[in-house]
């Protein structure tokens, strides 16, 4: 049975014409689209006492995940222009939150990655993350959790493996 996106919606409201037959992807699309949204992000960032730009956060957490990488790697994970992530990166630079440093394996190329404080904004947004998922999840038993878990690491590493592949491999974390 097909899912219109917005079959949530009242009578009376707009109501696009486009429905999914997959009740996961409706789900997904709403998850996805909530969650990236630049007032989910900037309630995260409040939350957390953090005070960064929206369009910052998920910089700040590619650069915690793999440590350092190179501007255009970078670009390329967010989906990004070299001359937006030129600016994103200026102005995380000038907030002191992430460093350039020289590539050992190519003299002409640099590598960034996060300041201490940098590293700290990225925890404390973590954190108000994880709490917000706490308090989705909060009358969720435990095994019923574990299970949402392990699927969806799954789903998640089959539905990015092909993305992955086609990003240059990150520095690892030293």
């Amino acid at each position: 049975m097909a899912r219109r996106l917005d079959a949530h919606r009242g009578a009376g409201e707009y109501e696009p014409g486009v429905t999914y037959d997959s009740p996961l992807l409706t789900s997904l699309i709403r998850v996805i689209t909530h969650w990236s949204h630049p007032d989910t992000m900037a309630h995260i960032a409040r939350e957390s006492g953090v005070d960064v730009e929206t369009t910052d956060i998920p910089c700040l957490f590619a650069l915690a995940r793999v440590s350092r990488l190179r501007p255009g790697d970078l670009a390329h994970e967010l989906r990004l222009t070299a001359s937006s992530m030129s600016k994103q990166l200026a102005r995380l630079a000038a907030a002191g939150l992430v460093v350039r440093l020289p590539d050992p394996e190519d003299a002409r190329a640099s590598l960034v990655s996060l300041t201490p404080a940098g590293v700290s904004v990225a925890e404390r947004l973590s954190a108000g993350g994880d709490r917000m998922i706490a308090e989705i999840l909060a009358e969720w038993s435990e095994p019923d959790i574990a299970v949402l878990t392990e699927y969806f690491g799954r789903f998640a590493r089959r539905a990015t493996a092909p993305l992955d592949a086609a990003v240059p491999a990150a520095t690892p974390k030293k």
